[in-house]
């Protein structure tokens, strides 16, 4: 009975993260409980009330080997603006829907986080629940259909130059991947 209770603390802390940011707390409290309504049982959600609170636990996750496939951020917070702090994550971790949820960015703000944070939505506050979940719900299939994508070519590319009989360089596919490849 105890290695189930350990197997599933252990599947409850590789869960994937939606990371809050937002310098009020009453706003991560209430996009915390909307979030966990509609993603608890897949999802954790992580809150940080600044841009370095958020960076500590990206690096944490990160570390850990814990996908944090959605940020939504604040625009206006003291110290590090959200765009900022988006285009830093962009730098991390490229793959990270992003998006802005604010009341008052600026057009150059939200410009910023669109050419160099690769902003997958901005959402104006007071925001609409249902288009919050909605644009969550995207952002997430976005991201894992990117990812297997990315394991569906890696298995491709492994299957095109070995030949699985044994176990060998095809070297046929090889001489061709090549070639197209400029080489």
């Amino acid at each position: 009975m105890d290695g189930n209770i350990n197997s599933q603390e252990e599947n409850k802390d590789s869960r994937p993260i939606i990371l809050l940011v937002d310098d009020e707390p009453i706003i991560l409290r209430g996009l915390k409980e909307q979030l966990k309504l509609a993603f608890g049982k897949d999802y954790d959600i992580e809150i940080a009330e600044d841009a370095e609170a958020a960076w500590e636990i990206l690096e944490e996750y990160v570390e850990k080997g814990i996908d944090i496939p959605v940020v939504v951020c604040d625009q206006v917070m003291p110290g590090v603006k959200g765009d900022e702090l988006l285009i830093r994550i962009h730098n991390k971790k490229p793959d990270i829907r992003k998006i802005m949820l604010t009341g008052q960015a600026s057009a150059d703000a939200v410009g910023n986080a669109l050419n160099h944070a690769n902003l997958y939505r901005y959402l104006s506050k007071p925001w609409d629940s249902n288009d919050l979940i909605l644009t969550i719900r995207e952002a997430l299939k976005s991201y894992f259909s990117d990812l297997s994508l990315v394991e569906l070519n890696r298995k491709l590319e492994t299957t095109l130059l070995y030949n699985r009989e044994t176990g060998r360089p095809n070297f046929e596919s090889l001489r061709k991947n090549t070639r197209r490849k400029g080489g």
